[in-house]
């Protein structure tokens, strides 16, 4: 048996949503626009993966749930002149509704999304169109919601922040944004923009308070994804197409999973494949991508503490600070609950390949608590490499949810680079995924192809997964050699610049 570990992965999960026994479904109309639904892209996909129906429906098939869909293009002034009609069709999302032969209610529509502009937040949502005097963003998305409500009882009606026009930020409106255009662009995103779509829901909850009118925070979580994660390696050109700004597929996969995780109400699920449409920085760091979606949108709340997402206000189990520690042949798992409701057990859940799992244990729950609760679990016959785990919390009545997964690796050495990334670099800046067993200092080293030293710093590692910047910008184009010194261990690896 090796003798080290190395934690790859912990999450933190601030709830984990109830799951029924029997697969969840959800039957979607969206009154949307190319935010939601980009057809034809610039750049061909081979099916409709610049739509959030596509992703929607996919990560739903991988939990074993159902998802059917339509809409219709056009902006609030259009979308207010009902009924509907049902202009999506999908390659492969099933049909929810043929308006030329049913009425709405027929199609028996579980939820609806609505979505504004992205180019008209310069004046407030109770402010009239300056083309359609007596109909403002508010009361085009009233008749609306009062509209769905009439025809299909029991709706869940959800609003769809979606991203400005980047134009405005652009010298020229041209495309694509310099580095100081694109951060610009996100302020007004996190700043006036997203303060108009809060004004905007609040007054429709003021105005519908029995409706109870949901939000789905797109445009902040892709914002801060694409700024404060590893996502910010990804070239501007490889998220978005066009300054309106359309995007490529990893914009609406992105778009898709939020969607997904909002409207059925529980995080994406971790065996799911990120196929190659997508940016392979999205696919290589989707469990990352994953836990910082579910956390954000469990965050999103009203001032009194509701959700501004969430239909459903009373999650059963509370569960905080899954992890796992490698020591003595043996893998320590432990978790803490804040809160539990009909808790019977958890059945601690293992894989060697990350996508089967398979029952290893188990732990009673608390029934029925407020008081926090910790728990544990040793895993005695663990393998090297990769030992993957999650945690199936079992009600009383047989519901159950599904925690998202710890990896854990034991590598002889107890240290693990995993890569280099961007690698190839275009823009000059590469990032170090790296995993210890320890808290470390690092000395970085590297040198052009004549064995020259043009580069040297140092940096310090927690235990865990770390992800270290380094500007390499002024090294030039090429390819260089780069050691990674720890204590008395030396690895080596190539990089380019381009």
């Amino acid at each position: 048996m090796k003798k080290f570990a190395s934690l790859f992965l912990i999450f933190t999960i601030l709830f984990v949503q109830e799951i029924t026994a029997q697969s969840n479904s959800e039957t979607s109309f969206m009154f949307g626009h190319s935010l939601l639904d980009h057809r034809p892209p610039l750049i061909a996909t081979p099916s409709d993966e610049t739509t959030i129906a596509h992703w929607i429906y996919l990560l739903a098939t991988e939990s074993g749930q159902s998802y059917a869909a339509a809409g219709q293009y056009g902006f609030l002034q259009q979308h207010d002149n009902l009924p509907p009609f049902s202009q999506w069709g999908y390659d492969i999302v099933p049909p929810a509704w043929d308006s030329d032969v049913d009425p709405f209610s027929v199609a028996d529509f579980s939820n609806a999304l609505i979505t504004a502009g992205n180019f008209m937040q310069w004046q407030g949502p109770d402010e009239d169109y300056y083309n359609e005097p007596g109909v403002s963003p508010i009361s085009a998305t009233q008749t609306i919601v009062n509209w769905l409500v009439q025809n299909e009882p029991g709706i869940k009606i959800y609003i769809y922040e979606n991203w400005p026009d980047m134009a405005p930020y652009i010298a020229g409106q041209g495309f694509p944004p310099s580095p100081t255009e694109l951060t610009n662009y996100y302020s007004y995103l996190d700043g006036d923009f997203h303060n108009w779509w809060i004004a905007y829901h609040d007054a429709l909850l003021l105005s519908n308070p029995a409706d109870e009118v949901r939000m789905i925070p797109v445009g902040p979580i892709l914002s801060n994804l694409f700024q404060n994660t590893v996502l910010n390696t990804i070239p501007v050109t490889e998220i978005y197409e066009d300054n309106a700004p359309h995007g490529r597929a990893t914009l609406y996969f992105l778009a898709g999973m939020i969607s997904y995780m909002a409207t059925f109400e529980q995080p994406a699920p971790a065996s799911f494949t990120v196929p190659n449409t997508v940016h392979p920085t999205v696919a290589s760091n989707y469990s990352l991508i994953a836990s910082n979606i579910w956390s954000a949108l469990q965050g999103f709340n009203l001032p009194n503490g509701d959700s501004r997402v969430f239909f459903n206000q009373s999650l059963p189990t509370e569960l905080v600070e899954f992890n796992g520690k490698y020591s003595n042949n043996s893998i320590e798992l432990n978790w803490k609950t804040l809160s539990e409701i009909n808790n019977e057990k958890f059945e601690i859940e293992y894989s060697n390949y990350g996508t089967h799992f398979y029952k290893i244990g188990e732990v009673a729950g608390n029934n029925t608590t407020a008081v926090e609760q910790q728990y544990s679990f040793t895993h005695r016959t663990v393998q090297e490499g990769w030992n993957y785990y999650r945690l199936r919390q079992i009600d009383f009545d047989g519901t159950f949810s599904l925690s998202t997964t710890v990896a854990i690796q034991i590598d002889p050495q107890g240290i693990h680079v995993n890569r280099f990334f961007p690698n190839p670099s275009v823009s000059g800046n590469v990032d170090l995924i790296y995993s210890s067993t320890n808290d470390a200092e690092l000395e970085v080293n590297i040198y052009d192809l004549r064995g020259r030293l043009v580069f040297r710093e140092k940096r310090s590692v927690t235990m865990g997964q770390n992800f270290i910047d380094f500007d390499l910008k002024s090294l030039g184009e090429g390819s260089f050699i780069v050691h990674i010194i720890s204590g008395n261990k030396t690895e080596a690896h190539k990089i380019t610049l381009n």
